[in-house]
């Protein structure tokens, strides 16, 4: 869809596998927020992609 260079923005809803810092692109500074979110509510890692919010 972008050849050659990825977009400078990113989309949650749009999973771009090139994309080199996607934690900061998708999530911004929520992402430690997210994180905690994540332990709390899916401790088993049921909900898990490539780029998915970790729990660490």
């Amino acid at each position: 869809m972008f050849p050659g260079k990825s977009p400078d923005q990113a989309y949650q809803n749009f999973p771009d596998p090139t994309l080199k810092n996607w934690r900061e692109a998708y999530y911004g500074t929520n992402y430690p927020r997210l994180v905690d979110v994540k332990r709390k509510y899916d401790p088993t890692g049921f909900f898990d992609y490539p780029q998915a919010i970790g729990t660490r």
